[in-house]
């Protein structure tokens, strides 16, 4: 074979390759087309049939020279190459044909005159279902010059948020605090004073023997210490049984599982049996070691002062207990929470006289606890009752939400916690807080709701606008209103992923004049704008926020909301948010 034939099969070889990769290449971009048809070879017949926007490449007239076909081969770079290259351009060309349709078809029709105030009506009716959409970020000439700069934003909100100067209390308290071995006595100070010395004290993990004998001093009315579990059994048993002679009234122990046990009892015990004391308030956490009968035994000393009783992860508490507590006649309050009582002990106290004076209810964790239980107790006190707590009980459904309405026949309910209670639904929350039901008392008017925790699509906006209407009522005979004294104080819908900006709206009309507190973490489908509209509307009582996991909220709120601290300015109250360090950056500005 000569040269000139060498050359000549090269350049047929070249150019059969390039037309079998740009048949391959057009599958790619055409994935509808069936895919049954192979690439064919250029000799063929089907090879003569145009598979790209380009034409057939095997057209090409055999005459080229070998340095055009030497270009063509170093240009081929396979057939993924070519089809991305024919998907960029055919979308080049369906955008350019779609606006060249646009164009023709509005010179068409031409521009009508009422379209402007057709599309200004379709806004405001928007609008006037969705006001929050009005809301617009407040914007400073700051603002505008950092809005690029996510961490000056940061710092700036920081220095903000921190008080200029320390109190004069938050510096005495740090002061003792840090000089505790020097001091003898607080002398005559409040309770509460005492009670901020000590978490101070706690936070430091200075809470030992020591620490208690200058918080505990003879004469203190409230002792109330949050973490005990550096302090011995003797030095409890010591300073309880000095309290209680000379006036103790509450006690609040928190971990004390190695400083209350039977030492502990006895002391209070041996003290009421000198002298009948005055204790009104009895709560003890974490106590591991108290057994049953020494529980019921100080339970049955105390009867004739005691109004509160809490108990919190005692695991050895049961029928003494239950007993105790069921002779009580002027109990008002009762706790519970993660005691492993069995049915017949709930029972018991559901169905005793001490349940029939109870104000406030709280069971929390206690396993056995289900809807004959609460009903039992809603029979027991349910007209008196201005505080319910439900957390955690996997046996609760929504009977005891109807229960709960029908016993609630003189409106007294005003704080319901109903909070991890898989087992409820959004229909029966939405009964639950239906303003007019025949045969039914009216809906709670309560100050404060925890719905956190729930089952996902339980609590929804019809269930937060029912409750937010139903706590803004006025009654009055037959005739209802809206009370502008009413409205919900604290409300939790922690976890509520189908509340939206609608929720945030109705709480805003209803509760503009009450509310304090709203934890709205991890509610996806709130944005900027509900919250915006929100503190704009709620009046300056209004003092914490809870934002955790909400990372849909950007700057635009955080900087532009009408409670944000300006410098050193004499402004209203700065809003307290808390949970917005887990969030994400709003890229566009505000």
């Amino acid at each position: 074979m000569s040269s000139e034939d060498h050359k000549t099969a090269r350049s047929r070889f070249r150019r059969t390759n390039r037309t079998v990769a740009s048949q391959v290449g057009a599958r790619f971009a055409r994935p509808d087309d069936d895919n049954s048809n192979s690439a064919q070879l250029p000799h063929s017949t089907k090879a003569t049939v145009s598979s790209t926007p380009f034409g057939d490449v095997s057209l090409l007239s055999d005459d080229r020279n070998s340095s055009t076909n030497n270009d063509e081969s170093e240009a081929w770079c396979g057939p993924f190459s070519v089809a991305r290259q024919m998907i960029n351009d055919r979308e080049a060309a369906k955008r350019k044909l779609e606006e060249s349709r646009r164009a023709s078809t509005e010179q068409a029709l031409g521009h009508h005159p009422l379209d402007q105030i057709l599309a200004k009506s379709e806004k405001a009716k928007v609008l006037r279902e969705n006001p929050s959409q009005s809301w617009k970020a407040v914007v400073s000439a700051d603002d505008l010059m950092i809005k690029r700069n996510y961490y000056a934003k940061r710092r700036r909100r920081y220095e903000n948020s921190r008080t200029s100067v320390k109190s004069l209390f938050s510096i005495s308290r740090d002061f003792i605090v840090d000089n505790l071995e020097c001091v003898e006595g607080l002398g005559d100070v409040d309770s509460n004073i005492r009670k901020a010395l000590s978490l101070r004290i706690v936070e430091t993990n200075k809470m030992d023997g020591e620490a208690l004998k200058v918080i505990a001093e003879p004469g203190v009315e409230v002792l109330e210490i949050v973490d005990c579990a550096r302090i011995s059994e003797d030095v409890m048993a010591t300073t309880l049984s000095t309290l209680v002679d000379t006036g103790l009234t509450a006690l609040n122990l928190n971990y004390c599982g190695r400083c209350f046990c039977n030492k502990g009892v006895k002391a209070i015990i041996d003290s009421y049996e000198r002298k009948t004391g005055i204790l009104e308030s009895l709560s003890i956490g974490g106590a591991y070691n108290i057994t049953d009968i020494d529980v019921g035994k100080l339970l049955e000393t105390l009867s004739t002062t005691l109004k509160s009783i809490e108990f919190k992860a005692c695991p050895q508490l049961g029928m003494k207990f239950s007993e105790a507590v069921a002779q009580y006649n002027n109990l008002m309050e009762l706790s519970l929470e993660d005691i492993p009582l069995t049915k017949s002990c709930l029972l018991r106290l559901a169905t005793s006289k001490a349940a029939s004076n109870l104000r406030s209810l709280s069971l929390v964790q206690v396993d056995e606890v289900d809807d004959d239980i609460i009903q039992s107790f809603l029979k027991s006190c349910g007209e008196k009752l201005e505080g319910l707590h439900l957390k955690h009980l996997r046996r609760i459904s929504d009977v005891t939400l109807s229960n709960i309405r029908l016993h609630n026949t003189k409106n007294s309910l005003r704080s319901l916690s109903l909070s991890g209670l898989a087992q409820l639904t959004s229909a029966g929350l939405e009964t639950l807080f239906t303003g007019e039901i025949e045969g039914m008392p009216n809906a709670p008017m309560l100050r404060e709701l925890d719905l956190s925790e729930s089952k996902s699509g339980t609590v929804t906006d019809e269930v937060i606008t029912s409750a937010a209407k139903a706590s803004s009522m006025k009654y009055s005979g037959s005739k209802e209103g809206v009370s502008n004294l009413g409205g919900l104080v604290f409300l939790n819908i922690n976890g509520a992923n189908n509340c939206t900006d609608k929720s945030l709206e109705v709480i805003a009309a209803t509760c503009y004049s009450s509310l304090v507190e709203l934890d709205a973490s991890f509610c996806s489908l709130i944005s900027d704008q509900g919250l915006g509209f929100l503190v704009s509307k709620v009046r300056d009582q209004f003092e914490v926020l809870h934002l955790w996991g909400c990372a849909q909220i950007t700057d635009s709120f955080l900087d532009g909301h009408r409670r944000v601290r300006k410098g050193n300015t004499d402004s209203a109250e700065p809003l307290n948010i808390v949970g917005t360090w887990m969030k994400r950056m709003d890229k566009s500005g505000m």
